[in-house]
């Protein structure tokens, strides 16, 4: 809001709460000169009426003071932290234009590929069925540039079967190798358990944009066939899926599935201390 006497044409911010970045549009300024008060102290602000053109004025929380961050900074920091648009759950990613990706090589684990192909073969029955419409699907060698800008990249595999995965399992925050997949600081033999999880698309052109593992709605055919209050996100940011033989089957009578853990990432997508 605008100030007054001292603080008069000045933008000022109550004490923000669970938070330690946010970004105000420049715009707000008008012509004026830009001052910016958060919870009563006077942010300096580097790039005068640059600003403007900078399109925004993004600030963090640095030792108990409000700084302003700089373009490249808050490229490197603020777009890899959650922010409206781009902060999870999974379902989120099916809120705007979104791709599902499958894989065409040879998965590592036998198990992991044919679920993943079957969860993929779920969605696209539910889709058309409760949302009125062909669920877009492509192979992961047919993905364009363009898709990584404007749409959300859903993959379904592993880093052996997808090769958009396979370029950007570094990016994540899991370890996944032919034996062992690691969530959360926790072990799981790769043979029999798949993660989930959604993220900022690490790929170039893709900071506005998720990308998701081997998961459509996280509620199934069941929910969407009763009533609208049970379309809820069933299993936050990620989770560990084990598709052993023990696992029980899904409504399908097809998928063999179990959430063994799940939970959300932190501010900076990942999972914190």
């Amino acid at each position: 809001m605008a100030g007054s006497g001292a603080k008069a044409g000045a933008v000022e911010i109550e004490a923000p709460l669970n938070i330690t970045a946010f970004a105000i549009d420049a715009g707000i300024f008008g012509k004026r000169q830009p001052r910016v008060f958060v919870a009563g102290q006077e942010v300096k602000l580097a790039g005068g009426a640059g600003l403007r053109q900078a399109g925004r004025v993004v600030l963090e929380l640095r030792g108990g003071l409000w700084t302003h961050m700089s373009e490249r900074a808050a490229a490197t920091g603020f777009l890899t932290r959650k922010r409206p648009g781009i902060q999870g759950p999974i379902d989120d990613a099916f809120f705007s234009a979104f791709v599902c990706v499958r894989g065409t090589g040879k998965a590592w684990n036998p198990a992991v590929g044919a679920w993943a192909e079957a969860c993929l073969e779920r969605f696209a029955d539910e889709w058309p069925r409760y949302w009125r419409g062909d669920l877009p699907v492509k192979k992961d060698v047919d993905v364009t540039a363009d898709d990584v800008r404007n749409r959300n990249l859903i993959l379904f595999g592993d880093p052996g079967s997808n090769a958009v995965l396979r370029e950007i399992v570094g990016a994540l925050p899991l370890g996944w190798t032919r034996k062992r997949l690691t969530m959360a600081g926790v072990d799981h033999d790769a043979a029999t358990s798949a993660p989930l999880l959604i993220q900022p698309n690490p790929m170039k052109g893709g900071e506005d944009r998720y990308v998701v593992v081997n998961s459509g709605h996280t509620f199934r055919g069941k929910d969407s066939a009763t009533i609208n209050y049970m379309l809820f996100p069933r299993l936050g940011d990620w989770a560990v899926m084990d598709i052993g033989p023990a696992a029980p089957l899904d409504a399908t009578g097809k998928i063999r599935e179990r959430p063994v853990a799940c939970g959300y990432f932190d501010e900076g997508w990942g999972f914190g201390g």
